[in-house]
Formats: structure tokens, C-alpha cells, sequence
């Protein structure tokens, strides 16, 4: 009998991974091996619910002894391992020594074992993977293992358990791959209580597969038997009959234990290939010839005809004839071979095959012959030769004589599975001068009854076919003459999704007009006509396209001669045809004096700009300037480099621009167009809009279409014609000879209208549009360019505003000048105009103003110049609604510059309805830059007064911040230093207050200042005063910071790199959470800086303590280092008691550090709570948690997203056994031991809290707290789990009350000794005797009591709260009082009902008949109240005086 022992250490480590618990499919593979290991003949599996709930494993094995329960349990224990050498001679299935361990931790497990030839056994319950005491049970020899409420303790992992069937098939398969790896054993398997798997265990594979497999499937098999140096295969495979493209029915067992092999799976592979091959075991090829000769007297006339078939067909198709008995290709088995019979398979070393777990399912559904025999055979014929695959292919050809011979394609067929192929044509053979014009007619049709499969079938097609779905069919089709074929294209489909939106029913036509190429090359254009049809559901899309393209040896001629668009509720109809003339070629530089000859360049802006002249090839020709050339290279290097050009506002004139971009006249383009679009049916375009964006609607009221014009031309017209040549003629065009009129000035016209537009979805109004009309016309866009633009809409509600008649229009030309208008109503009232003349624009009206009342108002007279001398500003003077001035002007030259800004008196309150957060205060401004560029020098000064800062209870504050800017030779600084008036600093608590800084800068060529972020950096801050007034800035009520502090800090380095010098102390501080009741006295800090030159900063000291008033202390000390935030702090407490509360006090006592970076810090703590108080009646925000006494409560288990973790926690926290819980009937001790780690933001609590003693007051009687836990196992804080155990005993009964589960979903139990139903252990509890001898008011209190206790939680009405609803009045209660004489309990049933707002009038009707009182109550005050109550031989009346407190 082998030992169960533990690994010692290093043998433990030389184990790579424990085992991980995922499913209840591997809880399964676990005990079933180890079952399998323990030498078992026989074993039986139970599930229910997939395993989730209940997983019991029975076997007849050897057993375990009582005292090695335990030790079975712990990680690494295993009997099946001794030493390290061990490892290289593995002959068990399991051998890691931790799934028991793995197992119980997550469950709840009972085992059962006695071993043979013992006459009793023994057992052992395990939760969540701590044991408790083995005891002796009475079991047969074996084991029996029970796992219930797999992941009870982990709800994190239930989330990613699938449905019950998912997880009881992946069982299923795992049991049943045993069973056939190991038929000496027999099998049983329920799964919810109904039999599903049993094996003989006859040593026989083949009737383990009968078993698991079906007879059919077994009588299918062939025999594989084979052997070769020290392997050994044996088997079954099916025929190739019953085979099957995937690899998802190949079981491999090497040594008994599963495993996956790509080299065994490509030798079975390789021997399918070689059987589908082999002639006459599936392969059949039939060739037909035939011929045919008629003779007549008149003549000799032959005719011959030549006919072949050709079919190559799979095993599977060959055998499509057979009878009933043959079984299927399709049967539901998990796995089956599919070797070649006769053939030695090929077989893998033990090493080269890895295990996999039984619940993977393999995905991969490539063709086995293109993996086992890819490289010699083509992937099509690979494709129809597919083993297990019903593949043919057939190909009829006729050649049928006579004066026209015929060459037909009489049929071609070819089957792959989901991939069908279907075709048949026929053409006329006539001369070899005739041969383009020979009749022509082919017809095929591709169908795919599955796009999956067929991507399965096509690796290549994948990405193609993955957005298709089922029903896909193609059909082509060539009409016409190989000279001018009429091609057409046909797809349909019946789901395609497009980015997650899946559009149905879609048909596509193209095609179906002739293209006569030979013509269309011999003339040296393409002209193609294409016609597409789309269909979806009820909408149709068809589209007519006639593309020309070509070039004459001087310009390329593109276009689109016809278009039309119909369909989705809109049209579009026109043509589009442009020139595009060949750039000119670049010619050789001509001396100066023959450039002097050479005709002048056009002058940019002229209207009617001649051509371009052309020279004797009928080229345009194009003369260039020539550039002086230096007589030598000493020349060249001593010529003087003439200064860049200025930038002035004419190099942005449209009209310059398009010269430059265009300066020979004739390379400009030339543009003819004319289309028209309108949508009609505004239900069918929101179906459309309804595939990309499901849920949103679109609204048409009005009957008017929204129509779009796009116009270009070029001829001579007048501007309100309506179109420049009818469109038919430019469809029939052959040469459009009228784009090279000399005459030709391009236009460009856009016009478009819509009469209203809602456009809305679940989240409301996305886009109203109402009267849109939109206009624009360019004329002689490369001359001077009119200009004319104007849109207007009526009503426009986009992106939250809401906008009324919006006007946006521009006027001029192209060359300047040009003027823009923009007006609008609404949320902002807007207008303003632009004039744009050259160098010079102009801002005449510029008027701003939002809806809540702010805005801005420019005065006339404002212009921006950029010309030769320079950037000036002129005349900058607006108004700020409700209050305020800006005034500007600025001359920035090359030799000086000259810039002034105020702002005067600008309220910021009102702003803030349009930035959210904004303080309120009043601004001032005052800047001047002067000088040169080279030398510049200015100042600045900032006011701000009556600064009231959000949620701060501080006054008004005033201050400045004022600034002086000096420099030389492009470098510079920036003198900054804040003000505070007398009366800021006493608001602050200041009694000395100092910033200033000293900036580097440097100077752009303009004279404009930049940060120089290296040169060295200077300044100041110093602050002596009360911290309280400072702390008033933070916006937070509940919290109070008090004390001193002294701060002086000098900066140095750069901006890049900045350093500082100085100190920063608290003394006397004090403070104080109001919400939590957190209060430390005597705070003492201070922080220390050192100097640091370059990179080689010095780490800040940190120092600090306090103290809470009662002898308790906290102290810290460390360091922080600049240089990547690095932090070394220590702190120690020691009985610190810093809670001010009367719900809970608390003793705190430990150590901590905080090591890491300022963004990550790592926090290490070890906390010890001394002695703690919890007072339950006093709890802040406490209520009574009720509980049902059956069931689980339905509260959802939160889902909470996965944080991503910054810093990381280890602290532990101790409490040796002195925290009191009291109230609402409960006394009691705890002690505590639990461990927080993980991320900062993202804490994991391990531990639990246990009980020490107590006791709890339940119906009016005394529990006893038995050994109770609260456990928590790193899922939230607030939700830890459950198991605490109440106990009430006298001399007839024990009853217990056990509430288990989460805080979240919690469970009552309530049970007893001896076993009584509910109501009878409640009854014996609150009355000492059985329900049957309760009188009529205690039966009712019976009734209420059970009802209180199932009903807890619910919300629902309890027995008397029905009573009261039914009987309509306002009281209706038992009351219960104990007789001061005999010492008994009596009840009473009181009925009562409120008569105004102060009078109440009640009955109480005890048990005896003599025993009616009537009571009155008058309330005097809230907490007063007179009473007289009458009974049969008594009246009493008195004043009751209630205060709660």
C-alpha cells in the first residue's frame, strides 16, 4: 500500500505549474484520474446542473487511511511521486500532488474512503479548503469524493461558467474520452439523474465504443493493428464513407492519456489521401468518345462529335447509394480516427505529443489533404479531393461540325461541399478574319449554401467571405462577340454585414451593354458602360455608368458621360467631363538677350487670358524666362544671396494662387458638368439610415424634395441660363470638341434646397434643418473670379444650439476685392462683416452675443494689414456684454514694434453659464511690448478683484500680478511677482506673503517672446501665516485644518529642469473629520529641500507627528527624491485612538512604509487594533439587515470593472480578540486577522473575522453566538462571506439559527435537535410548548413572528399589515404584558383608529371574556400625550412624557 507523504520543498519547486480549477469539466478530469491511478474497475460519475452544483466520483480503488484525509488535501501531497527522478519516469495520469487542494479551496467537498480489507471507513468535510475533523463513516471500499457549490467563495469565476448544457457536455466528453482511452475500466455517468454513459470495462475497444459511441457508428470501424521499433499503434478508424474534414473527431491516446499531435494528425491525413486516390476505393473516371459521319450524293459532308465526361468523385460520393444501414458521415460523436485501412499509421514519440484538456474543442477546419499534401497538389483539386468531403467534378465539351462549327461547353459541374459550380456556353467558330465577331453565349453560376464553411473550405477567400452570410450565389453570364462582348454580373446574397450592421436580402447586377474594345483601343480612348442593380429588402438600387477615358498625344479626356443614380429614395443624374491638357515640357535656358525677345507672361488677374501659343507639332509651346548664368564658379560663390520676399497679405489672394499653381494658361484644366440630385422618398432613405445607425429616424413633413445642382462649364452664357449644352448631346459625344473652344473662361455653379430635415434617434434631436437654400456661382475662376455665395437657413438646431436665420454669404472676386457676411439668431445672435482687399482686411460690424447674456461688440474702424513694411493692427475697440473694454493695436516692423492691450473692468461671473467652474471676479489688463526685435522691452499688470473662489467660505480677494520684460540680442527674461493688498493677506491668515519669478525667454525673428527652457531660472516664495484661512480654499465642509505654517522656498535650474531651495513647517496643527469623526491634535511637519545643480537633484526631507489627545502618537519621517519621484517614508503609531464617536472607538497600534515612485508608491503596513467598541444602536446610517429563512435573496452580484492597478498594498491588520459588538441585541467579542493587498485603487481583503464569545436576543430569547466567521476572500469589501451560528437551548430542544452565504446573498437556516419543522421550532422558542396548544392571539403572534422572519427584506405586507388593510383602520397589533401577581405572559389584541390628527380611539380585547378596555389618547405636544383607558371594573388616566435621545 503506497504512502500518502508531503514534498519536501525543493522537490515541490522542481514542479513547473499547480493545477488551476476552470470548470467543472476539469474538476471531473482530476478525480477521474486519480480514480484511475488508486487501480479502479469501476467508477461512477454524478453532475448535476453541469457540475456547478453537485460533482460526485465513486470508485472501487484502494482506498485512503482515516489519518491521511488530511494530508491528501495539501498542496503538493501526493502519493505518486517520492524523489526528484521520479519526475523522468512518469507512469500515472496525475502527479502534481494540488488538484485536491485546488479542488477544495474553491467548494465544498465530503469524502469517503476505506481501503480494502478494513471493516470501516472514514470521512472528512473540507470548505473552501480548511478542513475540519475526520470522523468514522460507514462507506464501501473505494472512494467517494463530493464537490458542492463549485466557486461558492470565488463569484468572480461563476461569471465566465457557460449554460448547465455547455458545462455538462464539455463533462461529458471527458468522461467519455477516459472511458475509450481506458476500457478495462467500466464507466457510469448521470447527469441529472438520467444515465447518459455506460462502459462493460471488458478490456474490449470496441465495445467501449458501442457504448459511447452507438452501434452504428461501431459497426462502421475498421481495425487498425501495427507496430514498429518500440511503438505500438492499435485502433479503429472509420471508412471513407464516414469520414469528416475536421480534426475535431481524432482521438490520439499515447500510454492511456490524450494528447494532440500535429505529426499524427498529418500521417492519418497523408493515408486518407493515398485510399481516396487509390482506383477503386472511391475514385471513378468515365471518358465517353463518340462520332458521328453522314454522306450524301451531292457531296461528302462530315460531321464528327467529341463528348467527354470526366467525374472524380470522393469516397463519400461514391457511396451515395447505399442503404439505409450505412451509417452517416454526420454522427454526433466526439471524436473517431481517420486512417486508411490496411496501412501502417504513422506514430508519434510520447514527447512529440503534448497534452491537451478534454473540454478544447478544435476550431481548426482546414482541409486535411491541403495540410498533409498542400505542396504537391493544386489547391482547387485539393479543394474537390477533400477527404470525408462529398467533392466532384464534371466537365462535358462538344465540337459539333458544320458550316458554322460549334465548340459547346455542354455542362460543367463541380460539388465541394457548401461550394457548388454550375456552367454551360457555346461558341460559333467562323473564319479567322470573323473570329471577334463569332456568336458567343456563356452562362455560369457559383452558389455557397455557407459562407463559413466555405471560408473553411478557402483560407485564401477568408477575409473576403467573412462578411457574408448564407445563400450566396454568383452568376456571370457573356453575351454578344469576343470583339464586343456584353458582359453581365448577378450577385445575390442573403445577409452581409458591413461593420456590425447586417443588410438582408441584397441582390447586385452589373453589366449588360456591349463593349466593343477593339474600336475603343484603335482610337485611343476607353469608353465603358457599366450598369449595377442593388437590392435589399424593399429598397432597389440601380446605377447606369458610362466611363471615357483617353489622350491625343496633347491632354488626357476623363469623364463620366452618363451617370444616373436611382434608388434609397434619391436620384442623381447628369454628366462629368474634364480636360486635363499635358504639363509643358521644360526647355533649356536661352541667353539673356534671346530671352529679351521672348513674348511676355500674361498678367496675373486678366481677364480673357489668350491660349497658350501652339507650335508647329501642334504642342503648346511655352516660353520661360531664362536666369542669369555666372561666368564661373567663383562668380556663383561670391554673388550676394538676395533676401527672402516678405510675406504679405496679396501672396493669399485665391486668385494669385491658382496662377501660380496654373501659370501656363494652357496647362489649366477644364471642367464640363451638369448634375441634379433629389431625394423623393424619404421613407426609404430612413431604412437606409437605419442599416449603419440602427435607431435613428429621419423626418419629412412637408412634400417639397431637397434638390442638389452642380453646374460647370465654360462657354459663353448668360448667368441665368439653365444649362450650357443639353445633356443628351454631351451622352452622345464622341469627340467633345467643344472643351477646346478658344473661348473657353471655366465657371463653377452649386445650388441646392431643402424644405425641412428632422433628423432624430433614442437620445433625442440630432439635426432639424428647415429652409435651406444654398447658392454659389464662380465665374472666370483663372481670371478675376466673380464670386457669389449666399446660404440661408431659417432654422438650424445641431450639436445642443439652436440657430435661426442664418445667413453666410460672400461677394467679389476672386482677385480681391471680397466680402463675407454672417448673421445669425438664436442661441447666438451674430453679425459680421468682412472686407478682404489685397494686404488689407477690414472689419466693419463684428457683433457677438449668446443666449445667457454675454458677448462681444467691436467698434468701426478695425483693420489687419500684412504688406511690405509689416503687421499692423488698427483701431481694435469692442465691448464686453454686460461688462468691460478691450483695446488693441499693434505695429510689428522689422526695425521696431510697438503692441498695447487693456482690458478694462471684465466680470467673469456672467461667463460662467457658458464655462462651468469659472470664479467670479473682475479683471483688468494692461500690457505694452516696445522696441526692436533685437532689443525688445515691455510690462504688464494684472488686477483681479473680488475673486470669490466656488465652494470656499473665504471673502472676496484682491490681487495683482504684474510683470516687466527686458532683453538684448535675442535672449531675454520675464520679471513676474505677485501682490497682495492688506486686506488679502488678513483674509489668508498672511503675515508675510511673497512670489517672484524671474522667466527666461528668447525673441523670434518678430520680436515675439518664446520660454527658453535652458537658460538658468530665478525666483521666490515665501509665506508666513495661519493654515486655517488656506485650508478654506479647499472645497470641502466637513473638514477642518488648523495650525501654523512657515514656508520659504527659493527656485533655481531651468525650466527644463528646476530645482529649489528652502522649507516648509507646521507647527500646533489640528485635524478634524466632522463625517467620520477622525480627530489628530499636535501635528508637527516639516519638509526640506536642498540645492541641486544639473541632473544631480537632492531627495526633500519629510518630517512628521501627532497625536490624538489621549496619549496616542503617530510618527513619520523619509525622504523624496526628485529625480523620477522616488519616496522612502517610515511611520509608526502606538495606541493612537483617533476616532470621536459614540457608534465605534478604536485602539490603533503598527508600523508602515511607503517605498516607490510618487505615482505607483508601494505601501507596506502591520496594524494591530489593540481593543475596539461597536455600538449598534448608535451606528451612523445603520439599519437592520433582515434575512428570509429559506433561499437566497435575488440581490445581483455588482459587476465591477477590471481598474487598472497603480502602486500596490501589503498590510495586515490584527486584532488579538478585544473588538465588542453591541446592540440591537447582540453582545459579543471578535478577534481579527486579515491581509489587504493589490493596487492603490483596486484593494484585495484576505482574512476573516471570528468570533470569540456572545450572545443575541431573537424573538425575546437568549441565542448563544456559537464559533462564528466572516471571511473575506478578495472580492469586495462590503460583500465578505457569511457563517455565523446562533444557538438557543433548554431542556426539550436546541435550536440553531445559521445565516451563511454573502453580505449580498445571504442565507437563513433554521434547524433544531431533534429535527422540527419551522413554525415548530419558532413555537417551542418564543411559547416553551408546540404550536397545537397555542391559544388564538398566540398563534397569531406565531404567525407574525414567521412572517417577520420569511418576509425580511421582501418590502411585502406581513400578516397584520393585511389585517390593517382589510379591516381599514389604523392600528391593529398584539400586545403582550407579563402579570405582575402569577409572573405569566398575557396577550392582547388591540384594534384603534386616529379621529383627526391628535385623537386616537382604540378597543383591546384580552383572552378572558371580561377582559375588553377601552383606551382614548389626546397628543398635548410631540412628545406628550393624555390617556384614559376604561376597563370592565377599572378607569385610569395619566400624562406620558417621551424623549428620544
Amino acid at each position: 500500500m503506497p504512502q500518502i507523504q508531503q514534498l519536501p520543498p525543493h522537490l515541490a519547486d522542481l514542479i513547473a505549474a499547480g493545477e488551476v480549477v476552470e470548470r467543472p469539466a476539469s474538476v471531473c478530469k482530476e478525480l477521474l484520474e486519480n480514480a484511475l491511478d488508486a487501480g479502479a474497475s469501476a467508477i461512477s460519475a454524478e453532475l448535476e446542473r453541469g457540475g456547478l452544483t453537485y460533482i460526485r466520483i465513486t470508485d472501487n480503488g484502494c482506498g485512503i487511511a482515516p489519518e491521511q484525509l488530511p494530508t491528501a488535501f495539501l498542496r503538493h501531497a501526493t502519493s505518486k511521486l517520492h524523489r526528484a527522478e521520479d519526475l523522468a519516469a512518469i507512469g500515472t495520469l496525475g502527479f502534481r500532488g494540488e488538484a485536491l487542494a485546488a479542488i477544495s479551496a474553491v467548494s465544498r467537498v465530503d469524502i469517503f474512503s476505506r481501503q480494502r480489507e478494513t471493516d470501516s471507513g472514514a470521512s472528512l468535510h473540507l470548505e473552501g479548503g480548511v478542513p475540519g475533523d475526520v470522523k468514522a463513516a460507514g462507506c464501501p471500499e473505494g472512494t467517494t469524493i463530493c464537490v458542492r457549490e463549485l466557486f461558492y467563495n470565488t463569484p468572480a469565476r461563476m461569471k465566465f461558467m457557460k449554460k448547465d448544457s455547455a458545462e455538462g457536455a464539455a463533462a461529458t466528453s471527458v468522461v467519455t474520452q477516459l472511458a475509450l482511452s481506458h476500457p478495462d475500466v467500466s464507466f457510469k455517468l448521470l447527469r441529472d439523474g438520467q444515465e447518459v454513459l455506460h462502459t462493460p470495462g471488458d478490456g474490449q475497444l470496441l465495445s467501449a465504443v458501442y457504448a459511447a459511441l452507438g452501434r452504428d457508428f461501431a459497426r462502421s470501424l475498421l481495425p487498425v493493428d501495427g507496430a514498429g521499433g518500440d511503438v505500438r499503434v492499435s485502433g479503429f478508424v472509420t471508412s471513407p464513407a464516414a469520414g469528416h474534414g475536421t480534426r475535431g473527431r481524432q482521438l490520439f491516446f499515447v500510454n492511456g492519456r490524450l494528447v494532440k499531435s500535429q505529426l499524427l494528425a498529418a500521417a492519418v491525413a497523408v493515408a486518407a489521401v493515398e485510399s481516396a486516390l487509390r482506383v477503386g476505393e472511391g475514385l471513378e473516371v468515365s471518358l465517353r468518345l463518340t462520332a458521328e459521319a453522314d454522306f450524301s450524293l451531292s457531296g461528302t459532308t462530315a460531321r464528327a462529335g467529341l463528348q467527354a465526361s470526366w467525374q472524380l468523385a470522393s469516397a463519400a460520393a461514391a457511396a451515395a447509394p447505399a442503404t439505409e444501414e450505412t451509417p452517416s458521415a454526420a454522427a454526433p460523436v466526439p471524436g473517431s480516427g481517420v486512417t486508411a485501412p490496411g496501412m501502417t499509421p504513422a506514430a508519434a514519440p510520447a514527447q512529440e505529443a503534448g497534452p491537451v484538456p478534454a473540454q478544447e474543442k478544435s476550431t481548426d477546419t482546414a482541409p486535411l489533404l491541403t495540410e498533409a499534401a498542400g505542396r504537391w497538389l493544386p489547391a482547387p483539386l485539393a479543394l474537390l479531393l477533400t477527404p470525408g468531403q462529398a467533392s466532384s467534378l464534371r466537365v462535358e465539351l462538344a465540337l459539333r461540325p458544320g458550316e458554322r462549327p460549334v465548340l459547346a461547353l455542354e455542362s460543367l459541374q463541380a460539388d465541394a461541399g457548401a461550394v457548388r459550380l454550375r456552367g454551360q456556353g457555346t461558341l460559333e467558330l467562323a473564319t479567322a478574319a470573323d473570329v471577334l465577331a463569332s456568336p458567343l453565349a456563356l452562362d455560369c453560376s457559383l452558389a455557397v449554401s455557407s459562407a463559413a464553411d466555405a471560408a473553411a473550405l478557402l483560407p485564401q477567400a477568408r477575409a473576403l467571405l467573412a462578411p457574408l452570410g448564407d445563400a450566396l450565389r454568383l452568376d456571370i453570364g457573356v453575351k454578344g462577340s469576343p470583339g464586343a462582348p456584353e458582359p453581365r454580373l448577378e450577385l445575390a446574397c442573403a445577409t452581409l454585414d458591413l461593420g456590425g450592421h447586417a443588410v438582408n436580402d441584397l441582390s447586385l447586377l452589373a453589366g449588360g451593354e456591349a463593349l466593343p474594345w477593339p474600336q475603343l483601343a484603335a482610337k485611343g480612348k476607353v469608353e465603358l458602360p457599366l450598369s449595377l442593380q442593388v437590392r435589399t429588402g424593399k429598397d432597389h438600387i440601380s446605377t447606369k455608368l458610362r466611363l471615357r477615358a483617353g489622350h491625343d498625344g496633347a491632354a488626357w479626356l476623363l469623364g463620366l458621360p452618363q451617370l444616373e443614380l436611382h434608388g434609397a429614395g434619391a436620384r442623381l443624374d447628369g454628366a462629368l467631363l474634364a480636360l486635363l491638357p499635358d504639363a509643358p515640357q521644360k526647355m533649356p535656358a536661352v541667353p539673356a538677350a534671346s530671352a529679351e525677345k521672348q513674348a511676355p507672361l500674361p498678367v496675373v488677374g486678366e481677364a480673357g487670358t489668350p491660349p497658350a501659343p501652339v507650335d508647329t507639332a501642334g504642342q503648346p509651346a511655352t516660353a520661360l524666362p531664362a536666369a542669369p548664368v555666372p561666368a564661373s564658379a567663383a562668380d556663383a560663390a561670391a554673388a550676394p544671396v538676395p533676401p527672402a520676399p516678405a510675406i504679405v497679405g496679396s501672396d493669399f489672394v485665391p486668385a494669385r494662387l491658382l496662377a501660380q499653381l496654373f501659370p501656363d494658361p494652357g496647362t489649366r484644366p477644364r471642367l464640363w458638368a451638369s448634375l441634379y440630385g433629389e431625394i423623393e422618398d424619404w421613407a426609404a432613405l430612413g431604412r437606409v439610415l437605419d442599416y449603419w445607425s440602427p435607431g435613428l429616424r429621419l423626418e419629412k413633413k412637408d412634400d417639397r424634395p431637397v434638390r442638389l445642382m452642380l453646374r460647370a462649364g465654360g462657354l459663353p452664357c448668360a448667368p441665368d441660363k439653365a444649362e450650357e449644352l443639353p445633356l443628351a448631346a454631351v451622352a452622345g459625344l464622341a469627340d467633345p470638341a467643344f472643351l477646346c473652344s478658344q473661348d473657353w473662361q471655366q465657371w463653377f455653379s452649386l445650388d441646392a434646397d431643402v424644405g425641412f430635415l428632422r433628423l432624430h434617434d433614442r437620445g433625442g434631436e440630432r439635426l432639424l434643418l428647415r429652409e435651406l437654400h444654398q447658392h454659389l456661382r464662380i465665374d472666370d475662376i483663372f481670371g478675376r473670379g466673380k464670386l457669389e455665395q449666399r446660404l440661408d437657413v431659417r432654422q438650424l438646431h445641431a450639436a445642443g444650439l439652436r440657430l435661426e436665420r442664418v445667413l453666410v454669404g460672400l461677394k467679389g472676386e476672386l482677385a480681391t476685392p471680397l466680402e463675407a457676411e454672417l448673421a445669425c439668431a438664436g442661441d447666438i445672435r451674430a453679425k459680421l462683416r468682412l472686407r478682404w482687399q489685397g494686404d488689407r482686411l477690414d472689419i466693419p460690424v463684428c457683433d457677438l452675443h449668446l443666449k445667457q447674456g454675454v458677448g462681444l461688440r467691436l467698434q468701426a474702424g478695425t483693420a489687419l494689414v500684412l504688406d511690405k513694411d509689416g503687421l499692423s493692427l488698427r483701431g481694435l475697440d469692442a465691448r464686453i456684454a454686460p461688462a468691460g473694454r478691450v483695446r488693441a493695436t499693434a505695429s510689428l516692423k522689422p526695425a521696431a514694434m510697438d503692441v498695447r492691450l487693456t482690458l478694462d473692468s471684465m466680470d467673469l461671473a456672467p461667463w460662467r453659464a457658458v464655462v462651468p467652474g469659472l470664479p467670479s471676479a473682475a479683471l483688468a489688463f494692461q500690457s505694452r511690448l516696445h522696441g526692436s526685435p533685437a532689443a525688445p522691452a515691455g510690462t504688464f499688470r494684472l488686477d483681479v478683484r473680488r475673486l470669490e473662489v466656488p465652494q470656499s467660505s473665504l471673502p472676496p480677494l484682491d490681487l495683482a500680478l504684474t510683470g516687466k520684460l527686458g532683453g538684448s540680442n535675442g535672449k531675454g527674461r520675464l520679471d513676474t511677482r505677485l501682490e497682495l493688498p492688506p486686506s488679502t493677506r488678513q483674509a489668508l491668515g498672511a503675515e508675510q506673503a511673497g512670489l517672484e519669478v524671474r522667466l527666461p525667454l528668447h525673441f523670434s525673428a518678430n520680436g515675439l517672446p518664446l520660454p527658453d527652457m535652458t537658460a538658468p531660472l530665478s525666483g521666490r516664495l515665501d509665506w508666513q501665516g495661519d493654515l486655517a484661512p488656506l485650508w478654506r480654499l479647499v472645497p470641502v465642509a466637513d473638514r477642518r485644518v488648523t495650525g501654523r505654517l512657515d514656508m520659504h522656498l527659493a527656485l533655481a535650474g531651468s525650466l527644463a529642469v528646476p530645482t529649489a531651495k528652502g522649507r516648509l513647517e507646521v507647527a500646533g496643527g489640528r485635524y478634524e473629520d466632522l463625517a467620520l469623526g477622525i480627530l489628530l491634535t499636535d501635528i508637527k511637519a516639516s519638509v526640506t529641500a536642498g540645492s541641486g545643480k544639473g541632473l544631480k537633484l537632492e531627495p526633500v526631507r519629510v518630517e512628521a507627528s501627532m497625536s490624538d489627545g489621549r496619549g496616542g502618537l503617530v510618527t513619520a519621517a523619509g525622504s523624496l527624491h526628485p529625480e523620477g519621484g522616488r519616496l522612502d517614508l517610515d511611520a509608526a503609531m502606538k495606541r493612537l485612538r483617533p476616532l470621536r464617536r459614540a457608534d465605534i472607538q478604536a485602539t490603533l497600534s503598527g508600523t508602515a512604509s511607503v517605498k516607490g515612485t510618487l505615482m505607483a508608491p508601494q505601501v507596506v503596513a502591520d496594524i494591530t487594533i489593540d481593543e475596539a467598541l461597536v455600538n449598534l444602536n448608535r451606528l451612523t446610517g445603520s439599519s437592520v439587515t433582515t434575512l428570509p429563512v429559506e433561499g437566497t435573496s435575488e440581490a445581483p452580484e455588482p459587476v465591477t470593472e477590471k481598474k487598472e492597478g497603480h502602486g500596490s498594498l501589503d498590510v495586515s491588520v490584527r486584532a488579538p480578540g478585544h473588538i465588542a459588538v453591541n446592540g440591537h441585541g447582540l453582545e459579543s467579542e471578535w478577534q481579527a486577522g486579515l491581509r489587504v493587498r493589490g493596487a492603490l485603487n483596486d484593494p484585495l481583503v484576505i482574512g476573516s473575522v471570528r468570533s470569540v464569545r456572545g450572545q443575541f436576543d431573537l424573538l425575546s430569547k437568549i441565542f448563544t453566538l456559537r464559533p462564528s466567521t466572516i471571511s473575506f476572500n478578495g472580492g469586495a469589501v462590503s460583500n465578505p462571506l457569511l457563517d455565523v451560528t446562533l444557538r438557543y437551548e433548554v431542556p426539550d430542544i436546541t435550536a440553531d439559527v445559521r445565516v451563511s452565504g454573502s453580505v449580498r446573498r445571504m442565507k437563513l437556516e433554521l434547524t433544531s435537535t431533534p429535527s422540527l419543522p419551522q413554525e415548530e421550532i419558532i413555537s417551542r422558542v418564543m411559547f416553551g410548548r408546540g404550536s397545537s396548544e397555542l391559544g388564538r392571539f398566540e398563534s397569531l403572534r406565531l404567525a407574525a413572528a414567521v412572517a417577520r422572519l420569511a418576509g425580511f427584506g421582501s418590502g411585502g405586507l406581513g400578516v397584520l399589515d393585511l389585517g390593517r388593510a382589510v379591516l381599514g383602520v389604523d392600528v391593529l397589533r398584539v400586545n403582550s404584558a407579563t402579570d405582575k401577581e402569577s409572573g405569566d405572559e398575557e396577550s392582547s389584541l388591540e384594534v384603534g383608529k386616529f379621529i383627526g390628527e391628535k385623537i386616537y380611539l382604540g378597543v383591546e380585547q384580552g383572552l378572558e371574556p371580561d377582559s375588553t378596555a377601552v383606551i382614548m389618547e389626546l397628543e398635548l405636544t410631540p412628545h406628550s400625550k393624555a390617556g384614559i383607558r376604561t376597563e370592565q371594573d377599572n378607569t385610569s388616566a395619566g400624562v406620558q412624557w417621551k424623549m428620544n435621545y
